[in-house]
Order: structure tokens, then sequence, then C-alpha cells
């Protein structure tokens, strides 16, 4: 299954399973399936190893994952992440709205600042009182990790957004712990948003930039479905450019905008096999 999608092969792990799964009773009753009850690897009429089919429900059409999906699984599998980062796709975003975790590290104490990234880690720890909860959160962006704590106020309000999976916004105080010589740079959590919202408030335009040859009649009609199906007030350009040669630049829409969500990005992504969307 060299060269097979990932998640390809993840859909039709169950449809294998019911297939081997009868192959052994079958084979346990003494029927043996002339071809091979599991598509066994054979040969072709040119003597080519044939590759075993893919088993997917009958009718079945199965959607390849979305970048987060990917990411996402891969964290799972794996513990870290190989394709790429969560916050990549928010990388111009950052620089207007959050400071760097290395950065951060650097400050002085007691400092608010607004850093972005996604828990790695969170630890819950009940108060002796017992009226409520308080969490300890590793913190990760493109630049390293960081400790944070939520206290039980704070916990109680963005509990959700933490355990989330999502990609955050996180308003914190420095807090420089231990000895002179071994300080330990700290978060003292305060309020918790989505990245994506916030990316959205402030967003005023999606461009889209492609080649000429990737601009098919096919692909426009696509394309054309899936903004209308993310209708908003940011503008939406797409830019066609010829490297090294020319560029043009064109509003899309008829005056309509759309939502910059990470499904619209994903979705125009999806048309064209890789990454053309950003926000502005």
């Amino acid at each position: 299954f060299v060269g097979v999608p990932r998640w390809q092969l993840v859909a039709s792990i169950d449809r294998a399973v019911d297939r081997a799964q009868k192959a052994q009773r079958d084979r346990a009753m003494g029927q043996n399936d002339l071809f091979g009850a599991l598509g066994a690897v054979g040969r072709g009429s040119d003597g080519e190893v044939e590759r075993p089919e893919l088993y997917t429900a009958p009718g079945q059409e199965v959607e390849a994952w979305s970048e987060r999906e990917l990411l996402r699984n891969e964290k799972e599998a794996l513990g870290f992440y190989v394709s790429g980062h969560p916050l990549e796709r928010y990388a111009d975003a950052l620089k207007r709205l959050a400071t760097p975790i290395d950065a951060v590290k650097g400050r002085g104490n007691f400092e608010e600042v607004q850093v972005a990234g996604v828990v790695t880690g969170l630890r819950e720890r009940p108060l002796r009182s017992g009226s409520g909860r308080m969490a300890f959160v590793t913190l990760e962006d493109l630049t390293g990790t960081v400790e944070a704590i939520c206290f039980s106020s704070a916990y109680a309000e963005c509990e959700t957004l933490l355990k989330s999976e999502e990609p955050l916004l996180v308003t914190a105080k420095t807090r420089l712990e231990g000895d002179d010589d071994e300080r330990v740079m700290r978060l003292n959590i305060q309020t918790v948003e989505r990245l994506a919202e916030v990316r959205a408030k402030q967003a005023s335009a999606v461009t889209i930039t492609v080649a000429p040859d990737a601009l098919t009649a096919a692909r426009a009609e696509e394309l054309k479905r899936v903004l209308g199906a993310h209708p908003g007030q940011c503008r939406t350009y797409l830019r066609v450019v010829q490297a090294g040669r020319w560029e043009a630049v064109v509003r899309l829409g008829n005056g309509t905008g759309v939502h910059p969500s990470d499904e619209l990005l994903a979705g125009v992504d999806r048309v064209f096999g890789e990454r053309v969307a950003t926000v502005e």
C-alpha cells in the first residue's frame, strides 16, 4: 500500500476486518474462495504484482482528511506532529495577535501577555475546599512550550476550550518562580479564546493564490461552491501568479463575502490540492 493516503487506509479498516473474519470462518468450515476472500495479491497479465483492493462500504465516498484531522491523528498515534503544526495556518495572524512563547520567557514578572498555542498537556487538581478545580496546562506554539496555571475561577469558564484540541489565544500574567539563578517562567491564565474566532473578527480579506494552469473550469466551479457555503463579510480575492513574469488579482463574489473559518480555508485548499488560501 505504498503511496496510498492514510485517510483511505483508515477508512478501509472496518471492511477489511469484516472480510478477514469471513475468510477465517470460511476456512474453518472448509470453504475456500478460488480468488482469495481477501483480494490476495496476485500477478496481472503483464507480470506486475497487483495491489489488493481497499475495502470501503458499498456506495461510500470517503473524503480525504482535512489538515486538522491529519494533524490530530498524527498526534494521537505518535505523540507529535509530522506533516505540520496546527498553528502554521495562523502564521500571519500570530504576528498581530500574540507574543511567541520563546519571547515571553524573557519578559518580567507580572506582565500581561497574549500567547497563541495548542494544549499538549493538562492536569486537573481539586481544591482543598472541594468547591472547584484548577489545572496545570502545557501550551505549545511554533517556538516552544510553556507551563501555565489556570486557577478555579478562570478554569470554570475556559475548561471546555482548554480541552478542545483547537488553537487558542490565551491572555495571561507572567510568573517568575524559583531562585534567581534558576528562575522559571510560568503563566497565570486569565482568559482563553478560540484563535480562529479572534482571527475571523479581525480579518479583512481572504486571498487565494494559484498558478494559471491550476485554475481549471472544474476547479473554478468547485471553488464557487465552497465559497458560497461560507457566507460572511470578508472580501475574497483570487490572485493568479505566473512566477517571475506576471500576476493578476480579481475580487470574487459580486460584492458578497465569506466567513474566514478554518473549514472554509481547508475547503479551498482541497479544491487545489495544496495550501493556497490565506487570511489578511
